[in-house]
């Protein structure tokens, strides 16, 4: 693990006052929707989807607890990817830590499913832009 220098421009300042009050509102109590919307902001994770079935699966009260776990790594640094050139995103991060908490065939179900709706999205939206 290193450590990636950051930005410190007033901007910067203010979206990271931002993130650290939204990471601060997290919390297993929230409406799961809200939770899964809040999550993938803060992870940046564009597969809604994954993040919801990953919430419906091991519950709002463990995945608040990953995205803790997943927040204090990417505090202290990140996580190198397995091939070390570069870092994990926010969301690799996360599923990293998921990983640890479910068996590797809930894991690899989550993955399996997720890959799915990615192509039936995909293909859902080359054929709406095929009729444009």
């Amino acid at each position: 693990m290193g450590c990636r220098p950051s930005s410190i421009s007033g901007e910067n300042i203010l979206a990271d006052i931002e993130i650290q009050q939204e990471w601060e509102r997290l919390s297993a109590g929230m409406r799961k929707a809200d939770l899964v919307n809040t999550m993938c902001r803060l992870l940046h994770e564009p597969k809604h989807h994954l993040i919801q079935a990953i919430v419906e699966e091991v519950g709002p009260s463990l995945a608040v607890q990953m995205m803790g776990e997943t927040k204090d790594s990417l505090e202290n640094g990140g996580m190198k990817r397995a091939d070390g050139n570069g870092y994990r995103t926010p969301g690799g991060v996360f599923l990293i830590h998921l990983k640890s908490h479910v068996s590797a065939k809930t894991f690899k179900q989550l993955m399996k499913d997720s890959k799915k709706r990615q192509k039936e999205l995909q293909k859902a939206a080359a054929q709406k832009s095929w009729l444009w």
